[in-house]
Formats: C-alpha cells, sequence, structure tokens
C-alpha cells in the first residue's frame, strides 16, 4: 500500500494538468483568452515540483524519526501527513499557494514511506518471503501510477466541473485510509526491538510472524 500511495501520487498531477478545470482553477486570469485560462509553465514546474520537495526532506527524516520513534509509530505519523497533504489538495478552490502546500505535506509522506516500507519489510518479514515482498513494493508504486492515469482519463468527461480533478486527487485519502488502517494490526519492527534491548518482544513478534507456538 506505500508503494501504491508512492505510485499514485506520482502520477495523479500529469492527469490534472491537462483537465480544463483543473487549468480554470489554477491558471493566471490575466492570461484569459477566448480558449479560457492559461496554466503558466512557472506555475506548472511549482505545483509538480512540490511534491518532490515533500518527498526529498521526508526521505532524509525518516531514518532518524524511525530510529527514535520506532518503525510503526513512524509509519502512521507520515501516513498521516499524507493524509493532511491529499485534504489541503481536495479543499482547494483556487490557490495553487495551497494546492503546492498540500502536495509538499503528501510528499512528506510518500517520501518517508518509500524508505520506511522496504526498511520495514526486510525487517519483518521472514526470509523465504522478503525478497518478494519488497519487490511487490515496488512493483506498486507502477500499479499505482497506472490506476491514477486511469481514473484521471476516466474523470476527464467533467469538462466543466471541478470533479474532473478533485476525484483523483480526493481519492488520495482513500488509499491513505487503507494504510492507516492496515498499519494498525502490523507489529513493531523486530530488529528495532532488538535494537532497543527488548529481546523478549522480538522473539515474540518474530515467532508471530513465522507462525510459531
Amino acid at each position: 500500500t506505500g508503494g501504491f500511495l508512492f505510485g499514485y501520487d506520482i502520477g495523479v498531477i500529469s492527469g490534472c494538468f491537462i483537465m480544463k478545470p483543473f487549468v480554470l482553477a489554477f491558471g493566471d486570469p490575466s492570461d484569459c483568452g477566448p480558449d479560457g485560462c492559461a496554466l503558466p509553465d512557472s506555475r506548472t514546474s511549482l505545483i509538480n515540483s512540490s511534491l518532490s520537495i515533500g518527498t526529498f526532506v521526508g526521505a532524509l527524516l525518516q531514518a532518524p524519526v524511525s530510529d527514535f520513534f520506532g518503525r510503526k509509530p513512524s509509519m502512521i505519523t507520515w501516513a498521516s501527513a499524507f493524509m493532511v497533504g491529499a485534504i489541503i489538495q481536495t479543499s482547494t478552490i483556487s490557490s495553487w499557494v495551497q494546492f503546492c502546500v498540500g502536495r509538499a505535506f503528501a510528499g512528506l509522506g510518500v517520501g518517508a514511506l518509500s524508505g520506511l516500507c522496504p526498511l520495514y519489510l526486510g525487517e519483518t518479514a521472514p526470509k523465504h518471503i522478503r525478497g518478494a515482498m519488497v519487490t511487490g513494493y515496488q512493483l506498486l508504486i507502477i500499479f499505482g501510477i497506472f490506476i491514477s492515469y486511469g481514473i484521471s482519463w476516466a474523470t476527464q468527461n467533467f469538462k466543466t466541473s471541478d470533479a474532473a480533478w478533485k476525484i483523483p486527487v480526493g481519492l488520495q485519502l482513500l488509499w491513505g485510509i487503507v494504510m492507516l488502517s492496515l498499519m494498525f494490526f502490523l507489529p513493531e519492527s523486530p530488529r528495532y526491538c532488538l535494537k532497543n534491548g527488548e529481546v523478549v518482544r522480538a522473539r515474540k513478534i518474530m515467532a508471530s510472524m513465522r507462525d510459531v507456538q
């Protein structure tokens, strides 16, 4: 799910840029002509790159944060940051600055999760399926991009409604809720427990993940 979040967030904005309601909402009113308002290249670049700024910062912060608070609490925290970013984006009416801020917050989440999810899988999954699970994470990034394109293609027919871009952007909330819901049922990383001297707890988690009594 973490990989899917990353891929979906990367892909969803591409479809929005070519939707007329999106351009009307965030375009430059001073550059309006017979065909409507235009979205300046500089504004397009900022909206697009704001996610990357967030992912860069999130990727740098995830290691010290997860080492201090633990893998599971950190993943829940970063998934919550992603949710905040999705809410800010979806609630935007016409402020491209607000949309950029939302993209940056979402980027914090996906940037941190892009490092934490494979780390958590590597530290927790049994050896015989560890490689397949980490590979599955990478595969889900591509699947997320694919789904985002499909949804954007389906909603582009709302040519006069903000629903054209708000539906694909707002669906980020659904994937974030799924991520958070699943995280509450997972244990802490046994390697993190060992790092903090919690040997008994680490043994119990490893036994549970391997269905050993």
